[in-house]
């Protein structure tokens, strides 16, 4: 890797890399490989108003405090234009990638991780992840060209981004349940090994936030990988009754990001 800081090529001599793609942000991802030694990870992004990487880094150094499955933080390095972060590698499978689990092993999965995480005092929590956080930020990313409307799910196809966030600034829930949320609950950043929870990854939007928050981004992976069966049974799994209206509020809150 070229133009790698000498603070992080020291920790990496000898690793064979390997493009991962993008995560969730526009981050680079590699994964690095060594006969005999842990799998890691390495992060690099351009630093901007918009980038995501060093609000990750912070997220998983206080997640890592708990007894949550996440990366650690190995190593990171900031100069005038990016920042490179580098992780070790949460054990298991993506339940994006996974395919040994049947239906009911991976919704049990899927609940398991978010009780655990969601049971976390949100009042030890240092980031804020709230609705008027996420319209701020939504306005933000608007504003910036950074909503693909084309990308919209098959609900909103059509619709505009403007109208979309004017009908999500004036619908909003009045009432939050906030807990400590990932932020982006979907099967590729939810991890198991032997059919049990291991971790997350890509926790750059971890925050307090309404639990519908997470269990809205589960249901529609659970939708699209399971079937829309499934996701009555997850929610009843995790402990909670179906809110049709909050599970399709932040589906469509999430075309922001």
């Amino acid at each position: 890797m070229e133009n790698l800081p000498s603070k992080l090529a020291q920790l990496v001599i000898g690793y064979q890399w390997e493009t991962v793609g993008e995560g969730r942000s526009d981050a680079l991802v590699y994964r690095l490989l060594k006969p005999s030694l842990p799998v890691l990870y390495m992060k690099i992004e351009s630093l901007g108003v918009f980038a995501e990487t060093p609000h990750e880094a912070k997220r998983l150094k206080w997640l890592g405090t708990h007894t949550i499955g996440c990366p650690k933080v190995i190593a990171e390095f900031e100069d005038d234009l990016r920042y490179w972060l580098l992780l070790s590698a949460v054990p298991g499978t993506t339940l994006a990638e996974e395919v040994s689990l049947s239906p009911e092993q991976t919704i049990n999965v899927v609940a398991t991780a978010l009780r655990a995480l969601h049971n976390l005092s949100a009042a030890n929590c240092p980031f804020n992840s709230r609705i008027d956080v996420k319209l701020r930020d939504a306005k933000r990313r608007l504003a910036a060209g950074l909503v693909d409307e084309l990308d919209f799910d098959d609900e909103r196809m059509g619709v505009s981004a403007n109208a979309l966030l004017a009908r999500l600034s004036s619908e909003k829930p009045v009432n939050e349940d906030l807990v400590v949320a990932h932020g982006d609950a979907t099967f590729e950043n939810m991890l198991s090994k032997n059919g049990v929870f291991s971790g997350f990854v890509d926790c750059s939007r971890l925050g307090i936030a309404d639990r519908y928050q997470d269990l809205a981004l589960a249901c529609r992976s659970i939708r699209h990988k399971l079937g829309v069966n499934w996701e009555r049974s997850f929610l009843a799994l995790y402990g909670i009754e179906n809110d049709e209206d909050r599970i399709a509020y932040f589906q469509a809150l999430d075309e922001f990001f």
